[in-house]
């Protein structure tokens, strides 16, 4: 918005006027990308991104701001790390912030959530264009009383980084968005009224082994930021949201969330013997092996091969194509954020098919000596 204010950027103009090698460029405009309706899908990256959906409706999609920190680099003529220090990051004195995590200095540790366990992670930026996540993305470091530094600015006009003009634009030009609490999304944030008391702007994000969230409420000249150094996907993330939540509706004089005291244990606990399910039905076809071998002695082999193809082909078949098909996430996806979900997953796949290599062996074993019994 700032190149916007300098006339150097348009949000009407195609992504083919500053990445003139960008596919499907002259299709997709700089407006699209900020509000995320460009069309491009949730996982892609710079290496191949394409338009997948319906341009103009709302999907969040990382590859729409790694595609605004290259237009940023061509119309500055300097890294996005550089822009983005020189020309907000040094003038707010938001000393402890960085544009490049290999810069980045007094990082405290980051933690990956195992089976409701935090385990200490080192940083996983790749910083490669074929990464989901780049630094425009969602890669910049932080810390809270930074963010509370950013968050003045908004409140302040904009204090000579941007306009009262283009905050406005920013906050309001906006998408409707039809969800469970309808809001609308514009430019990075997200903007619900109802069932609030009075608007409140929002943007949410997470990597890793981190969360964090910011907070507007503009008619409050109110912020808030709220930093984590853990990423627990299922139920961390949703405990940090609703922690967020309480903070605001208690600044607006609403009573917060409640969260039960035992709630983060039981709801971990129901995930992991979820996972403890799935890998004892992976296990037993090995602990009834015996069992298995009486049955071939019965005969009944095409009720055999059935049970073993359903079993040991379809079932871990589903199991790798679980959180693809009913949640649209691809297991690097699982890998990346889910760890501990994506151990379950291979292990327990791995382990179906290896049974069933063993019951097909042993099947043809008792199979052709049945046959030459008949001869």
């Amino acid at each position: 918005m700032q190149l916007v204010e300098q006339g150097k950027v348009a949000l009407d103009a195609p992504l083919s006027d500053y990445l003139p090698d960008a596919a499907d460029g002259e299709r997709i405009t700089i407006l699209q990308l900020l509000n995320h309706t460009s069309g491009l899908g949730e996982h892609q990256n710079l290496t191949n991104f394409r338009i997948v959906s319906e341009q103009g409706v709302h999907l969040y999609s990382n590859v729409n701001y790694s595609l605004l920190g290259k237009v940023i680099e061509t119309v500055s003529g300097i890294s996005y790390e550089e822009y983005v220090t020189e020309n907000i990051l040094k003038p707010l004195n938001m000393n402890n912030t960085y544009a490049d995590p290999k810069k980045a200095g007094g990082l405290i540790d980051g933690y990956e959530n195992w089976f409701g366990f935090n385990v200490k992670t080192d940083n996983q930026y790749r910083g490669t264009p074929d990464a989901w996540i780049t630094v425009p993305a969602g890669y910049i470091s932080s810390s809270t009383e930074d963010l509370g530094r950013y968050l003045q600015m908004y409140l302040n006009d904009g204090e000579n980084i941007i306009s009262a003009d283009s905050i406005n634009e920013m906050f309001y030009n906006s998408v409707a968005v039809e969800d469970e609490i309808p809001y609308s999304y514009g430019m990075g944030w997200t903007l619900i009224n109802e069932p609030l008391k009075r608007p409140a702007l929002r943007h949410s994000g997470l990597v890793e082994n981190g969360m964090s969230c910011i907070y507007i409420l503009p008619e409050d000249n109110i912020g808030a930021a709220i930093t984590i150094n853990t990423n627990d996907y299922f139920v961390g993330a949703d405990f940090a949201d609703r922690v967020g939540w309480g903070v605001i509706l208690m600044l607006m004089g609403d009573e917060p969330n409640q969260i039960a005291s035992n709630e983060y244990v039981m709801r971990h606990l129901m995930y992991d013997g979820i996972y403890l399910a799935v890998f004892t039905l992976s296990v037993l076809p090995f602990l009834f092996i015996g069992k298995y071998k009486k049955r071939l002695q019965k005969g009944s082999y095409w009720r055999i091969v059935a049970r073993m193809s359903a079993f040991h082909v379809v079932f871990p078949v589903f199991i790798l194509m679980l959180t693809r098909v009913f949640f649209k996430t691809p297991l690097w996806v699982v890998k990346a954020f889910v760890p501990d979900l994506f151990v379950v997953i291979i292990i327990s796949a791995c382990l179906l098919f290896a049974g069933g290599i063993v019951k097909m062996i042993l099947f043809i074993r008792y199979f052709l000596a049945a046959l030459y019994e008949c001869h």
